[in-house]
């Protein structure tokens, strides 16, 4: 952000809220806080994360997803929320220093405040290592309304205790800063007043959660139901509430598709991450107001959180970066009935799956082992859903098997990328086979994926290879797709 006068941040978070775009007011109240360290500009901002993050529950972050996905200004209160819950569980002190430190990169904000200081009071805070990160985050965010606070709670300890000294240090850091800070001009004082009373106008929070939360359970026991999530939208528009246009628009015939980018960029890391702390915020797609696609990122030290009833409106996973164990087990919560896309799967995973009632209708395999290519098929036989399967890094053999599979009767599409070749055809409709030459010396593997896909019908082929294939290569594909009553080469 351009750098602007503690007036100008003011006067455009008043703007920013009158057009209700409140992630931008929220955003210019934070830059007037860092000029002022002013209590009446701290509550704004509290005031106003809470309502933006009404429905929202606590995230529980690692260090890595952290990293690959830093927080927006909007869901940093969910990610504080998350950390009480942590450290209120007596964690062990690395991991609670560790995620105490993840947040020094953040810019200053009052809203780190209330958080620090309840885990100061636990336990845990007591831990060398949580004691000095904790200490150092106070200072980092240097909000004057901290010092009565740590006064007092320096107060209840030996003046000789570590602790006591450590709160000793920070407080000589903060408090001087506290006594230079200057009063608010008189037209920021005007800009504050406005804003409290566009807050005051929107209602009780209170009674906003309360309302919202029923009508949020109605859209998570039916997804399905539109009318569920449109009388939703209908009641967080009366309130101005960003989430209540996404429904409205998405729900909509004719959305406008520039608002709805507008409004995803600035809240979508925020709707995203009730979904847990490994969801690739920028990839997850939003439909009817509620994510559906999500990708997952996470290393085999990374055991996923047991899906909440935030994942009942997902319909696609991408698992493609994803390599935690017992994903079968997890893929299986009643939470993800409603997945009937899952990509990036490896053959392992689809091994375990076909044990499970699952109801996958769309499958993408990636790494296909061609060891147990006929066990992999006579495992997907058992997903009863399955009718459109994609394989990546796939051999003729992945053709062959499948056309002698029981599952090439039900498959309305069938994918398959070698190396350099690709093989697509619909065996339950008995379609044309469609093969295409993607890399130059894979003319031999696509001539053999073309004799084997025979066994899905015999009606038509179009072949497409453009200049990569050579005389002997061309000879191969002929030979190949003689046995098919009609050939179309391009």
């Amino acid at each position: 952000m351009t750098k602007l006068s503690i007036v100008e941040h003011g006067r455009e978070a008043v703007l920013a809220l009158r057009r209700r775009d409140d992630a931008a007011a929220l955003e210019h109240l934070l830059g007037a806080w860092r000029q002022s360290q002013s209590e009446r500009i701290a509550s704004l901002v509290e005031r106003l994360s809470q309502w933006l993050t009404v429905g929202g529950v606590p995230i529980s972050f690692d260090q890595r997803s952290f990293v690959l996905s830093p927080p927006g200004i909007v869901e940093l209160p969910l990610l504080l929320a998350g950390l009480r819950e942590l450290a209120q569980q007596r964690p062990e002190g690395k991991k609670m220093s560790d995620k105490l430190k993840a947040f020094s990169p953040c810019s200053a904000d009052p809203r780190f405040t209330p958080a620090l200081l309840d885990i100061a009071r636990l336990p845990v805070a007591r831990v060398p290592e949580v004691r000095q990160a904790l200490c150092n985050l106070f200072v980092e965010m240097w909000d004057p309304r901290a010092v009565r606070p740590l006064r007092e709670l320096h107060a209840e300890f030996d003046p000789l205790s570590a602790f006591a000294e450590a709160l000793a240090v920070t407080l000589e850091r903060i408090a001087p800063r506290v006594r230079a800070m200057p009063p608010l001009p008189p037209e920021v004082e005007s800009q504050c007043e406005e804003m409290e009373a566009a807050l005051d106008d929107r209602g009780v929070l209170n009674a906003l959660d309360t309302v919202s939360e029923e009508l949020l359970s109605r859209v998570y026991a039916d997804p399905e139901d539109v009318s569920a999530r449109l009388v939703l939208a209908d009641h967080l528009l009366e309130r101005g509430h960003p989430l209540g246009e996404l429904i409205m628009l998405q729900c909509s015939p004719q959305a406008d598709r520039g608002r709805i980018g507008k409004l995803l960029e600035v809240n979508a890391p925020l709707w995203s991450s009730v979904l847990g702390p490994y969801v690739q915020h920028a990839d997850t797609r939003f439909e009817r107001g509620f994510p559906s696609f999500v990708r997952l990122r996470a290393g085999p030290r990374s055991p996923l959180l047991e899906p909440t009833v935030h994942w009942r409106t997902v319909r696609a996973v991408d698992l493609s970066r994803c390599e935690v164990p017992d994903l079968a087990k997890w893929l299986s919560h009643p939470h993800l009935r409603g997945v009937t896309v899952v990509k990036g799967a490896v053959p392992s995973l689809v091994r375990a799956l076909a044990g499970k009632e699952y109801g996958v209708q769309h499958l993408e395999v990636s790494r296909s082992d061609t060891t147990y290519e006929r066990e992999l098929f006579a495992r997907l036989v058992r997903l009863p859903k399955l009718t459109r399967l994609f394989m990546h890094g796939a051999t003729p053999l992945s053709v062959q098997e499948c056309s002698k599979s029981p599952l090439a009767s039900r498959l309305e599409h069938f994918e398959v990328h070698g190396s350099r070749w690709a093989l697509v055809c619909s065996p339950a409709k008995d379609g044309p086979v469609q093969a295409r030459l993607t890399g130059r010396l894979g003319d031999g593997e696509l001539a053999n994926a073309i004799f084997c896909a025979l066994g899905f019908g015999k009606r038509a082929l179009h072949v497409q290879v453009g200049d990569l294939a050579n005389r002997d290569g061309m000879r191969l594909l002929e030979k190949a797709a003689s046995g098919y009553q009609q050939v179309e080469w391009s």
